[in-house]
Order: structure tokens, then C-alpha cells, then sequence
């Protein structure tokens, strides 16, 4: 079967990469490979007896909140509905001792010290979480130091009292289903970042994550998705077994012997079954790295309906925290549970939800069904009394032995790995494209995160197969975009020494000298060709030609352009004529072009914006798009041109085109049949233009001399007649340069 787009995973997130690509394209044809017999990935909606009759609760992912606007969004799209958490009444805490407390204001039963000790934590955790940029942790200047240490060591170090350090661990076996000496610290605190602060996670309250539940249940939110696809565009049942990518394409093989082509694939998998699927190539070694030390949680999820809200007409919320109390199996170390929560349904049916994570469910796992059933019950009649016992319906979910999942909630990363968490998570691997919500830069591990990571390969496919449909807000969340691109090089340690700050100071000091000489010399220069530069602009401008309006539209853009420039691009305005816009480009890391300044312009025509404006690149460069006139071809300025694009999309474009070149359209042909062929040819002539074209200025220094150079030949510059001498020796220089070229 031969389709345009395969996706690996029915969950949340590859119906959202579907969903993506066939709003934007409904031409494009898409297949979606699910290997269980539902869609939904870890989130699962069952009915459950209640005094009603029956009704749906979620025994998979469940909450979302105002704070996590991707699922907001789709939820409003899709038309489904929330409900807000009930916490009304006195909570319960069994931290420190297996006695019990209860509180109903904001500030937990813990002892004065405990509370002191447990603030002292935050404060210290939401400081560390500012210094990590989600996007690539381990290049913040204590990376390598974080990832080194288990959060179990780093609360032994900060933390005095037991019962903070067990509030943190209740907290991590719901969150991640593991223990504190299974994660580092770097994760811990760039799933912080992911989330804006640690309240947002751990708390049910206004704004955080377990703010609302959705009406009906969560896995309506795949089901949705999926209906809003072509019939028979989802596959069940359809585990993948081999993927297989090639120069013009890759190439899916199933379990069952199923075989499906395809341009584009989209990869949505948690990352502990991504390891199960062959690939040829194989993956990088960064990913294959990662999924050796990102193992899926163990949680257990636990509902249990009751006639009646029992607990609310008490006075207590249904919400708690504890240690697991006392074992009531010698096998077991401590009681099952960890965190629970009221589970009252929209409609009214009573219920409380309640998790067994990390160790204590791996070991209450190998209880009998019976005797873990008890042990709940038990626990939860220790904070609602007796009542607790008499229940209507009692459901558990164990997702570690969910086929194809093999753990919840997410898959999280232990010390040492983290180094190849950015580069194995989210880049592009040839045509393989990775979603799934541990890939996501804003709440990795919940289902808006796999909303986020699910629309972000969806737009990078589009930006191979249709870039015109894609805007630059959407270009820029992708791994093609300037405000996304990873932290190439790592940020040096911050100075602590006077030494350091004095040496510091003299460096700016010097800088700000040599600057205003620089300045003062380019000003000398340049007045004495304004003149004449008047009359080219007078001579050429198109402003004459359009409308005041367009003009200040024109010259806002600009403006925002020159205030808040995107990454890796620097404008240069021309005051006296608007529609020569004049840029300057760095090359992207990892590509030929990379350590160049590529100069470039664009004009504006007099029918813009109905009609494109025209690119050129003035710094010589050899790319297959890229005429040998500067010339820029990409569809964007061609016939993908919408009057609503502005300058800095067009921006933005061209600088993804040094990143990913488009052979099929070369306006260089031999560029673009060696990009096809030999690669490291392209390359080798790629990397010698930049070397020799578009090299910068070393230093400050360098570019003074040449600027002092220039003024001290007067108006017309090194280049006059009385200097024909010098003209003769960079002629020469440049032959030499044309000879190497035509070498290669």
C-alpha cells in the first residue's frame, strides 16, 4: 500500500499528527498503525457500575488545566467538555509516621520544621528549574553536574526532615511511577521547566495540571481525532515490526506481513516500544542510547464507585497523600497506595480514584488479585472510615502489563542520560519524524504534551511536503525552525571570582573603545557616498509605487524585525528605500553552511504583497536553490506566495532552505545532482564556498583594520586608481580562489 504519510501510533499524539496533516492537506493520504485493538494509547475510558446505572471513568491519563493550553485548544475543537476537580473539605497526610493528619486550608499537617524543610526544597527546585532550557537540558551550565546526581541523593543532601522527603517521594511514584533514586535530578527539574513550576504538577487547584476532567472520559479525545480522519485511515491491530528508510522513501513492514509505503513517517511510540521495532538504518546512536535508559513507570490506577459521596457529606475533600502505611503482606514494604483523589464523575456518580507507583506497585503486582484488592480498601477506610468497604464497582489498571504501553504514566530518564535526551527525542532522522509526549517541550508526560509533540512532526512533514500550507508560527515550533533549533554548544560556567568579573569588565571596556572607533570610521566612509547612494535609491525605489498603507505596514514589520530579530538572522533597514531589505543569514549548524554570514536581499516589487518579492543571496554560496545571479528559489516567492505572509516568514523560509536544500526544484543543477548522488562532494563544494565567501571577520581588530583602511583611501575606497597595486594583488587572489573551485 503505497500512501504519503505513515504514522506509527494511535495515542493522543499520532491522531494529532494525522489530524494536522489532513486539516492541512486533505489530498494528502495517510495511514495510521496502531498495534492494540483501540486507539488511545495511555489513556483508557471504561464503564463502571454506579447507583445510576453505569457510566465512564478514565483509568489512563485523566486531568488537564488552563496551564496546558495545547490540549485546551483540541478539547475546544472537538467539542468536549471539562469538569472542575472537587477539593472541598479536609485533606489527609500520612507522611513522617504512619499516624495520620488532616487540614483544610492551603497548608499541609506536617510539623513546623517539616514545612520549613519542604518550602526550603521549593524554593531551591524552582530556582534550579529557571536554569534549564527544556529544550535542551543538559546545556545549561549545570547540566552535567544534575544528571550525575538521583534525586534521592539530592534530597538526603537538602532535605532534614522524613516527612518532606516522603511528600517529594509520593509525589514522583504518581508522576513518573518510579522511585526518587531512579531519576536525576537534571529530569527532575526539566519536567519542572516543561511545566512553569512545581505547584503546576503536584497540585489540583486553579491553573495547575489536575485543575479539570473531562466530561465522559479522556480517550474520547483519540476517538474524536480519529473519526475526524478518512474511514479506514486507522489501522488496529497492526503492529509494527520493521521500518526501512531509502533515498526515495521508506518502507513499512507489520507483524502480520502487511507492507505500506510511504514519503514521510511520523513516529509516535513511547519510547520503551520504539526499541522493539527494527529499523534499517539503524537509529542514531543518541536515540538508541536514550531508549536504553528511558524506562516506562509501573502505576497502577485503581477506581471505586460508591452509592453516594460519603466522604463529602463528612467533610473531607477525598483528597490525600501518603507513605503507603502499614503493610498488611510481609512482602510488601509498605501499604499500596501513594496519592488519592476524589473521582466523582460529571453526572454525579461517586467514586474515588486512587495510585499505586513506583516500588509499591511492583510489589503489591505480584500479590494475589484479592489480597491487593483488600489492602486498598483497607487503606482507604484508614482516612473515610468503614464506609470505604462497602462499594458498588471496583476496577484496576495495571499498565505494566498493558501490551504496548508496558508502563505509565511516562517513560523517564535516570542519571547519566540526559546528554542525549534533546538530539534523541525530537530531531528528524532522515524521513522519520518523532512525536509522542516525552518529546515535548511544554508538559512533556501529560496528554497536552502529546497534543504538542503530535502537531510539531506533523508540521515538519508538511515543511517537506507542503510547506506552503504551513505559517511561520508553526515553522518555528519544528525542528526546522530558528527558535527551536538545539543549543549547539554548551554555555560556559559563570564566573564567581572577582578575578573573572574584573577581567570581564575590562573586556566590555575595550569592546565599547573599539566600537566607537569602528563606528566613527564607518560614519567617516559613509558620508562621503550618501550622495550618490541617494541617487541609486531615487533612481530604483519602488516606494513611489505603493500605498501609504503598505508603507507603514512595511516599515512596522521592519521595525519588529529589527527589535526582535529571529535567531541565527540580523536586518539591516534602509531608511531611504523600504523595498530593498537587505539580511544577513548565519549557517545552520550541522549543514556545509555552517560558520558563514550570508548576505542577502530582498525587493519588493511594486504590486507587493499581491505579488512575492524577490530573494537574492549577494554572499556567493553553492546550493542547489540558489541561482549563480543570488537568485533564491523556493515555492514560498513562487507560486505558494499568500499576500498575508510577511518579510519574516519569507525570512525565516530561506534560512530552512540552507538547513533542508530542495533538489527537485535546483536553479544550480550540478548543486542539486550532486546533493541526490554524492553527498560529500556537495558538501566539500558547499563548505569551501562558505570558507571563502562567507567567512566573518575574525575579530574586532580585523574588521578595524579594513574599515581604517578604507577611510584613509578616501572617498572611492581601496580600490582607486592610485591603489591599482592592491586591486592587482586580490585580483590575484581571486583567480587562485576560481582555480580551486574549478578543481573540485
Amino acid at each position: 500500500m503505497n500512501v504519503d504519510v505513515v504514522v506509527v501510533g494511535g495515542g493522543i499524539s499520532g491522531l494529532t499528527a494525522a489530524y494536522q496533516l489532513h486539516k492541512k492537506d486533505s489530498s494528502l493520504q495517510i495511514v495510521v498503525l496502531e498495534a492494540k485493538d483501540r486507539v488511545g494509547g495511555r489513556t483508557l475510558t471504561l464503564p463502571l457500575k454506579t447507583a445510576k446505572g453505569t457510566d465512564n471513568f478514565d483509568l489512563g491519563g485523566q486531568w488537564v488545566g488552563r496551564c496546558q493550553p495545547h490540549i485546551m485548544a483540541m478539547l475546544e475543537e472537538l467539542g468536549l467538555s471539562t469538569c472542575v476537580q472537587y477539593l472541598e473539605g479536609k485533606k489527609f497526610m500520612q507522611l513522617g509516621s504512619d499516624q495520620i493528619g488532616s487540614y483544610s486550608s492551603e497548608i499541609p499537617s506536617l510539623s513546623p520544621l517539616a514545612l520549613i524543610d519542604l518550602q526550603r526544597l521549593i524554593y531551591k527546585l524552582e530556582w534550579m528549574r529557571k536554569q534549564v532550557d527544556i529544550r535542551d537540558p543538559y546545556q545549561s551550565d549545570y547540566g552535567a553536574e544534575w544528571d550525575a546526581i538521583t534525586m534521592d541523593s539530592f534530597l538526603k543532601n537538602q532535605l532534614w526532615t522524613t516527612a518532606a522527603k516522603e511528600s517529594i517521594e509520593a509525589a514522583c511514584r504518581c508522576m513518573f511511577g518510579v522511585e526518587v533514586s531512579q531519576i536525576s535530578v537534571l529530569y527532575f527539574v526539566s519536567y519542572m521547566s516543561a511545566a512553569d513550576s512545581l505547584k503546576s504538577l503536584i497540585e489540583a487547584t486553579e491553573h495547575t495540571a489536575q485543575e479539570y476532567k473531562i466530561v465522559g472520559g479522556a480517550q474520547q479525545v483519540s476517538q474524536k481525532l480519529a473519526a475526524c480522519l478518512p474511514q479506514s485511515c486507522v489501522l488496529l491491530d497492526h503492529p509494527v515490526l520493521k521500518i526501512t528508510q531509502r533515498d526515495n522513501g521508506v518502507t513499512v513492514m507489520t507483524e502480520n506481513g502487511d507492507i505500506f509505503s510511504c514519503n514521510r513517517l511520523v513516529l509516535a511510540t513511547p519510547p520503551n516500544m520504539t526499541n522493539k521495532i527494527q529499523f534499517d538504518p539503524v537509529l542514531p546512536s543518541s536515540r538508541r542510547e536514550l531508549m536504553k535508559r528511558m524506562p516506562a513507570g509501573n502505576l497502577t490506577k485503581v477506581i471505586i464507585t460508591y452509592k453516594e459521596a460519603f466522604w463529602r457529606k463528612a467533610g473531607i475533600s477525598g483528597e490525600f497523600v501518603t507513605n503507603g502505611g502499614p503493610s498488611l503482606s510481609s512482602e510488601c514494604d509498605r501499604g499500596p497506595l501513594c496519592i488519592v483523589y476524589d473521582g466523582t464523575s460529571a453526572q454525579g456518580n461517586a467514586a474515588i480514584v486512587a495510585f499505586l507507583g513506583g516500588a509499591p506497585a511492583i510489589q503489591w503486582r505480584n500479590q494475589k488479585d484479592e489480597n491487593r484488592k483488600s489492602a486498598v480498601l483497607k487503606s482507604l477506610s484508614d482516612f473515610l472510615g468503614p464506609e470505604a468497604l462497602n462499594y458498588l464497582d471496583y476496577a484496576e489498571k495495571d499498565w505494566g502489563l498493558e501490551p504496548y504501553s508496558e508502563g505509565s504514566p511516562v517513560c523517564s530518564v535516570g542519571p547519566g542520560a540526559m546528554a542525549y535526551f534533546a538530539r534523541g527525542l525530537r530531531l528528524p532522522f532522515q524521513r522519520i519524524h518523532f512525536a509522542g509526549t516525552e518529546s515535548a517541550t511544554a508538559w512533556c508526560g501529560y496528554m497536552s504534551g502529546a497534543v504538542q509533540s503530535g502537531m510539531r512532526a506533523a508540521n515538519e512533514v508538511l515543511f517537506h511536503l507542503r510547506p506552503q500550507a504551513l505559517t511561520a508560527q508553526e515553522l518555528a515550533m519544528t525542528a526546522y525552525g530558528p527558535s527551536t533549533q538545539l543549543l549547539r554548544t554548551k554555555r560556559k560556567q559563570r564566573s564567581r571570582t572577582l578575578i573573572k568579573v574584573t577581567l570581564g569588565i575590562g573586556f566590555v571596556v575595550a569592546v565599547v573603545i573599539v566600537g566607537k572607533r569602528i563606528t566613527n570610521l564607518v560614519n567617516e566612509n559613509c558620508e562621503a557616498t550618501i550622495k550618490q547612494y541617494d541617487l541609486i535609491v531615487i533612481k530604483f525605489s519602488n516606494v513611489e509605487n505603493l500605498s501609504p498603507q503598505i508603507i507603514r505596514q512595511v516599515s512596522k514589520e521592519i521595525a519588529d524585525l529589527c527589535n526582535d530579530p529571529p535567531e541565527g538572522i540580523k536586518i539591516f533597514p534602509n531608511e531611504e528605500d523600504i523595498t530593498d531589505i537587505q539580511a544577513q543569514i548565519e549557517g545552520p549548524s550541522g549543514t556545509p553552511y555552517a560558520g558563514g554570514l550570508f548576505r542577502m536581499k530582498l525587493v519588493l516589487g511594486k504590486n507587493f504583497p499581491s505579488e512575492p518579492p524577490k530573494g537574492f543571496f549577494t554572499t556567493k554560496i553553492f546550493h542547489p536553490n540558489v541561482a549563480s545571479n543570488g537568485e533564491i528559489c523556493v515555492n514560498t516567492l513562487k507560486k505558494d506566495w499568500k499576500a498575508e505572509l510577511g518579510i519574516k516568514h519569507v525570512l525565516l523560509t530561506i534560512k530552512c532552505l540552507l538547513i533542508v536544500p530542495n533538489p527537485e526544484s535546483a536553479l544550480n543543477e550540478e548543486a542539486g545532482k550532486l546533493l541526490l548522488e554524492q553527498y560529500e562532494d556537495y558538501s566539500s563544494r558547499a563548505k569551501l564556498y562558505t570558507e571563502i565567501h562567507a567567512k566573518p571577520p575574525k575579530s574586532l581588530k580585523d574588521t578595524a583594520g579594513i574599515l581604517e583602511e578604507t577611510s584613509k583611501n578616501g572617498q572611492d575606497g581601496p580600490m582607486a586608481k592610485k591603489h591599482a597595486g592592491d586591486k592587482n594583488v586580490l585580483d590575484k587572489k581571486k583567480k587562485e580562489k576560481k582555480k580551486v573551485l574549478k578543481r573540485l
